[in-house]
């Protein structure tokens, strides 16, 4: 977030020097310096999850108004090796495919979110779709991304926004 307001310096000048964010605020005389813990990480979390469940629940309207719901399965299991399930699994009659919604507002959680996702599905091989919920992110912003990605995609994984996908 710092790096994101042009009259502040960078994250890494404050981490020089002062110790990073937290040691900042002690400094300043902050009675609550810490916002990565507690409440106010707390607080983080549950807007997260409520928009996260949101965004599930409005794809699977989507999918199962489609495909209808018993074609639509929920956080179906893939591997029996692994804790690893897709938040659908869909039974299409031009070929299966799997989704996994994600919602995030900021390029760098953006960013953040498709590294652990690549990695989680690195041994994937059905098509699978990484649909992207956000009030913030458009396309092109997808576009940038995958273009400077250093782990490419295979050629089974496509991250598209919701528009798109449902379209």
């Amino acid at each position: 977030e710092v790096d994101g307001i042009s009259y502040l310096p960078s994250a890494r000048q404050i981490q020089r020097a002062f110790g990073g964010l937290v040691e900042l605020r002690k400094l300043i005389g902050y009675e609550d310096n810490n916002f990565s813990t507690g409440r106010h990480r707390s607080k983080i979390g549950l807007k997260s999850n409520a928009r996260g469940k949101n965004g599930e629940e409005t794809l699977r309207e989507i999918l199962q108004s489609k495909f209808h719901e018993i074609f639509v399965h929920i956080e179906k299991p893939l591997f029996k090796s692994k804790k690893l399930r897709v938040d659908f699994y869909v039974y299409s009659p031009s070929g299966n495919f799997c989704v996994d919604v994600f919602t995030t507002n900021t390029f760098h959680d953006l960013s953040t979110n498709l590294n652990i996702k690549l990695k989680k599905y690195s041994d994937f091989k059905e098509k699978l779709y990484f649909v992207l919920i956000s009030d913030n992110l458009l396309r092109e912003d997808l576009e940038l991304l995958i273009q400077r990605k250093k782990i490419k995609l295979s050629n089974k994984m496509s991250v598209v926004i919701i528009n798109d996908f449902v379209n």
